[in-house]
């Protein structure tokens, strides 16, 4: 129902009838523009425990718990009002259980938070909308329920707008760089729609970080106008030919009625036509009786003509990105002495305050061809630093990419800012920017300790652990070709405020990373292991989270030919807070590439055996977990061939926590793998025939699991000529 609102057509205006371009009061849907936290909803307790997996409760109680108490609440409440909408929701509830458990996972600041979560809000309860039970006559039903329906429905469309905006900004003055701090403008001019329109019921706040003027009112109320006039508002509600039916029947008491050729036929035209192919429009009259219906006859006033000089040629600007102004035009609007050519404008600083622009920077880069020059020549050379740094980055964003030779002329305070300014956004054009930052912070100075982009990384990851992750994941590759090994060793062991390393990041998170990082031909085995057994807060190492969330490329850092076989059976037996190793965690989220790390051939098959008898704090043994659920990866590690006769009866042998022999598993989960195995060929008449007899916990043998689960393979056993 809900018809997402382009950056485009939000600006394009539309050519309708006049009254079809007024702008309804949404006052009737006050009730509906807001989060409904009130009346009995399941607890943020219960909303988290159904919506995210147990490792992942506690990081998002810590996330929460970060604000104040006010804040906590206000999330709280709102992931307990749209988890009752989810549970409420029949079709189809359970992709968006993993869509809401992944909002809940990708997360940045509280603001952005609070509105991905609210548009997530809006998307449940116009879905629960369709659910609607009325009372009454069943005529009273279904035009109490289509009622509710498309109130809904416009309401989430209004949601919807502010973001419209801001994309048409971004498309204008940005060339579609992504803002990641996005969310701070979109409630600028969320307030600014608020106040002008009542969108969200009157109910928007100031942005604590962007204040809303009247410059910026002005501007937003001229882009918005178009987006939502009676004719975009219908357009809104994607009404189906079923729902202008229903409209036609139950609001304008005007059905039409079908044909033999199963095509509708009109008996009244005030309010619909039909269409070539019979299907129902509406006409100019119905659209505003439906509006009236859904909204009353009450307008609101449209965008004001009267526009100061900055409004009229920011709005050109914007309008139209191609735009050059003159001179004149830009002395009009700012003050024209060089000491300050770039001077304040609040409202339009903040809201295009991204990357550290200013209003008149970005005027200034829209100057005509001659004026610009000028600019260049007389102007921008008696600026501070940061303004001209901030001038030529944003001349980058709209035209050329800035040069490196422009990039070394500044200072390496002013590098800095601009480096941080442009982690802020993930665009492969400025990837060779970004280099050129780093090699000119890691340049170190006569009698300083650390570069200056060491000092910045270590700062970031103490104070700002989100723009640290932000530049890990969007230039860590770039990161690791500027640091030299010493500083690589030193970077990825630094610890944030929750005791988590850089390493422990990158391992769950971007596995690519840290191979091209850790690569033991690049630092040398004995880092590597340094780096493996760095342990975060909850007792885990690097080497169990690579095992678990990386597991292929653990191989590229840990195999045997890469570390050495010692090294190797180090690190499978380090073990966490849990008491579980490394082994237990690759055999349990990664089992196939146990053959890669564990070839008797490479580690020989005295460790093999200490891996196999590996048991966790529950007495499970890698052997049992392995039998279970990987069978050939048994096959290829403990074949009598490979470890010898005596070996394999040994692990065989086993037994876990609840007294089950290896044997028993094997006999109960992987049948044919047991001839394998166990083959009297191989393994020898009298072993065979021990193992089948072999009791578990319950007094069953080996023989009797594989008759009641397996029994073609007794008869195999029993069959080959060995047995005889």
């Amino acid at each position: 129902m809900i018809k997402k609102v382009s950056a485009v057509t939000v600006l394009k205006g539309i050519d309708f009838g006049e009254a079809l371009l007024e702008i309804p009061n949404f006052a009737a849907l006050a009730d509906m523009l807001h989060v409904n936290v009130e009346g009995d909803h399941p607890s943020f307790e219960i909303a988290i425990a159904n919506l995210l997996p147990e490792d992942h409760r506690e990081g998002y109680h810590e996330y929460v718990e970060t604000y104040s108490i006010d804040n906590q609440v206000q999330i709280k409440a709102l992931l307990g009002a749209s988890y009752g909408l989810l549970i409420h929701i029949q079709d189809p509830q359970e992709p968006l259980k993993i869509e809401f458990a992944g909002l809940l996972q990708d997360r940045r600041c509280l603001a952005d938070h609070m509105e991905t979560l609210k548009t997530f809000y809006f998307k449940l309860r116009q879905l629960a909308s369709r659910q609607t039970q009325g009372s009454g006559s069943d005529s009273e039903n279904a035009l109490n329920k289509m009622m509710i329906q498309m109130k809904v429905c416009l309401a989430s469309y209004l949601q919807q707008v502010p973001l419209s905006i801001l994309m048409a900004l971004d498309h204008a003055l940005f060339k579609e760089v992504p803002d990641p701090q996005s969310t701070h403008s979109r409630n600028a001019i969320q307030k600014a729609l608020d106040d002008s329109f009542g969108i969200s019921g009157g109910q928007a706040a100031d942005d604590p970080h962007l204040a809303t003027d009247s410059t910026l009112k002005t501007i937003v109320r001229h882009l918005a106008a178009p987006g939502l006039s009676i004719e975009r508002l219908i357009d809104g509600l994607e009404l189906d030919q079923a729902s202008l039916f229903d409209i036609c029947k139950h609001i304008f008491h005007a059905a039409p009625t079908m044909n033999e050729e199963d095509v509708y036929l009109s008996t009244n035209t005030t309010f619909y036509q039909m269409g070539d192919a019979g299907n129902i429009v509406l006409t100019s009259a119905g659209k505003l009786a439906l509006i009236n219906a859904l909204l009353g006859t009450e307008r609101l006033p449209l965008a004001a003509t009267d526009m100061t000089p900055l409004e009229t040629v920011l709005l050109r600007v914007i309008q139209n990105p191609d735009t050059q102004i003159s001179q004149a035009e830009y002395n009009a609007v700012f003050d024209t002495r060089l000491s300050s050519a770039i001077a304040p404008n609040a409202c339009l600083n903040q809201i295009f305050g991204r990357m550290g622009l200013r209003a008149s920077v970005i005027m200034a880069a829209h100057l005509d061809e001659d004026a610009s020059a000028l600019f260049q020549r007389n102007a921008l050379p008696t600026l501070s630093e940061s303004h001209q740094a901030t001038y030529y980055l944003y001349k980058a964003v709209i035209g050329p990419d800035m040069s490196f030779t422009t990039i070394k002329r500044f200072g390496k305070a002013q590098v800095e800012n601009i480096f941080l300014m442009l982690t802020q956004v993930t665009t492969p054009r400025f990837r060779p920017l970004i280099t050129t930052c780093m090699n000119v912070l890691n340049k170190k100075e006569p009698f300083a300790e650390e570069t200056e982009l060491m000092q910045l990384l270590k700062v970031t990851t103490q104070n700002n652990p989100k723009r640290a992750e932000w530049i890990i994941r969007d230039y860590g590759t770039e990161l690791v070709s500027v640091l030299n090994l010493n500083q690589v060793m030193e970077w990825i062991q630094l610890r944030n405020r929750r005791n988590r390393t850089v390493a422990d990041y990158i391992a769950r998170y971007h596995g690519p990373i840290f191979v091209a990082l850790a690569a033991p031909n690049k630092l040398g085995a004995n880092r590597v292991m340094d780096l493996m057994q760095l342990r975060n807060g909850q007792g885990n190492t690097v080497a169990h989270l690579l095992a678990e969330y990386q597991g292929p490329l653990y191989v590229e850092l840990a195999a045997p030919d890469k570390l050495g076989p010692n090294r190797v059976m180090e690190l499978m037996q380090l073990r966490n807070g849990g008491g579980s190793a490394v082994a237990h965690w690759i055999e349990k989220f990664h089992g196939r590439i146990f053959i890669i790390l564990a070839s008797p051939d490479k580690l020989g098959a005295h460790r093999v055996m200490e891996l196999m008898q590996l048991r966790d704090n529950t007495g499970e043994t890698v052997t049992h977990r392995i039998a279970e659920y990987y069978e050939h990866v048994l096959v290829a590690l403990a074949a009598p061939d490979k470890l010898g006769s005596d070996r394999v009866m040994e692990l065989m042998q086993l037994r876990n926590g609840q007294g089950y022999l290896a044997a028993h598993i094997l006999a109960k989960y992987q049948g044919p793998v047991f001839v394998a195995l166990a083959a009297p060929n191989k393994l020898g008449r009298d072993r065979v025939l021990t193992l089948l007899g072999l009791i578990d916990a319950e007094g069953h043998t080996v023989s009797e699991w594989l008759n009641e689960y397996h029994e073609h393979v007794l008869v195999t056993l029993a069959a080959t000529d060995t047995m005889s």
